[in-house]
């Protein structure tokens, strides 16, 4: 931490922010970094974080068999509709990367969701596809890329990072057979753990994204809460702008999204 800070003073840093992978019930982990003079920070019930406090979490461990027999009796169906309605799922390569994009951007727009800038697929690609930490994959339907998925693998471990689904053939299911398919993927590199990433906190039938926590709880995993994120304040003062503008700048950001839609 005192290397931390001299790195915080060299640069004028405002704050130190972390979001570590520890479930909310490690009690002694929250009371060390407040110890360390981090604070806690309320980041809502949904996806207001820099990353979403609330995920599915799968041991992919047991056998194919095995993990196919746990999940609900529908994600079985769908993943077994998909491949009957001749969904093919393929590793992409940079040449895919603009088409995914697109296939993404058309996905926020449906449902309201921020996107980050081609640019920054195309870094985490180039620094992160060559080593072995990312695969693109891409469900195809007669040739046509219909969905598509960033997958990230470290160690035993594998998270479903992005996600995007045309509005094309969505009949065909192929969000779920692009999961069973990284899924397995993830087994025969070794992991051990599948993270589906985020769901709400709020689980009510009437949260607008309640439809992602049923998609991905069919898959059986194990609903996880995390401690959340921890700030370390270097500069009082910019920091209370900082927690003042943010939230209205997104707010007007998701604004202008929902008119663009409506206007559509």
């Amino acid at each position: 931490m005192a290397e931390v800070k001299k790195l915080a003073q060299k640069h004028q840093a405002i704050f130190l922010k972390v979001d570590p992978d520890i479930p909310v019930e490690n009690i002694d982990w929250q009371e060390a970094f407040q110890r360390e003079g981090f604070k806690c920070v309320e980041t809502g019930e949904g996806f207001d974080g820099v990353q979403p406090k609330y995920v599915f979490r799968l041991d992919i461990s047991p056998d194919e068999e095995e993990l196919m027999a746990s999940f609900q009796q529908k994600t079985r169906y769908n993943i077994r509709l998909s491949a009957r309605k001749g969904v093919q799922i393929v590793l992409g390569t940079k040449e895919d990367l603009p088409t995914f994009y697109q296939v993404l951007k058309e996905t926020c727009q449906r449902d309201q969701f921020l996107v980050r800038s081609y640019q920054y697929f195309e870094d985490l690609f180039d620094c992160l596809t060559p080593p072995g930490y990312t695969r693109l994959f891409l469900a195809k339907l007669d040739g046509q890329i219909i969905a598509g998925t960033l997958l990230l693998k470290i160690g035993d471990k594998a998270w479903y990072l992005y996600g995007a689904s045309s509005n094309t053939a969505r009949n065909t299911m192929p969000n779920y057979l692009i999961q069973w398919e990284m899924i397995k993927w993830s087994k025969r590199q070794g992991c051990t753990l599948y993270d589906f990433r985020g769901v709400p906190g709020n689980l009510t039938e009437d949260n607008p994204i309640y439809g992602l926590y049923r998609f991905k709880k069919g898959f059986n995993g194990t609903y996880t809460e995390f401690m959340g994120e921890y700030d370390l304040v270097y500069r009082p003062f910019l920091y209370r702008l900082y927690q003042t503008l943010e939230p209205l700048y997104y707010k007007g950001v998701r604004k202008m999204i929902a008119l663009k839609k409506k206007k559509k």
